[in-house]
């Protein structure tokens, strides 16, 4: 991945504990809320695919993940599977734009799976839990060996 631009970066950063609205709803959206964080508004740029994808996202409801293949569909290109991917990949707001609510399509016909588990199982719910406060922090994740049984990789905050 290429470095950020200069003149992208911000010349300052300036600490605030709280952010009013978005503080406020955050934390009641990790007290169970799911519907607190649903219309903040949020401003990321990139391609027409991608920002429209991240348009799509905010408008899957919480605790109906739909697959890669439905997200490109819903953007008007079906065979755009990989692209859909790419918009979960560099979406930078994820508890936002929630690319958590997006599962991958698995090696059978019609098996949907959730951070590499068949949804269904043991680990889903620990996988859609929110986690981190950032997903490009790592130091904010929630970490699991590849061969952990307990929960599946945090692939997404």
């Amino acid at each position: 991945m290429e470095p950020v631009p200069s003149s992208l970066r911000p010349t300052t950063i300036t600490a605030r504990r709280d952010l009013g609205a978005v503080t406020e709803r955050s934390l009641r959206y990790f007290e169970g809320d799911l519907l607190a964080i649903d219309d903040i508004e949020v401003e990321q740029h990139s391609g027409p695919f991608i920002e429209q994808a991240w348009d799509v996202l905010r408008t899957i409801p919480a605790g109906s993940p739909i697959t890669y293949a439905e997200l490109a569909a819903k953007v008007g290109r079906p065979d755009a599977v990989r692209a859909a991917a790419n918009a979960c990949a560099f979406n930078a707001a994820a508890l936002f734009v929630p690319c958590h609510r997006i599962v991958r399509t698995g090696a059978g016909p019609y098996e949907r799976r959730l951070g590499g588990l068949p949804l269904g199982s043991a680990g889903e719910a620990a996988a859609a839990r929110p986690r981190g406060r950032n997903r490009n922090s790592h130091e904010s994740l929630t970490r699991f060996s590849a061969n952990s049984q307990k929960s599946p990789p945090c692939w997404c905050a």
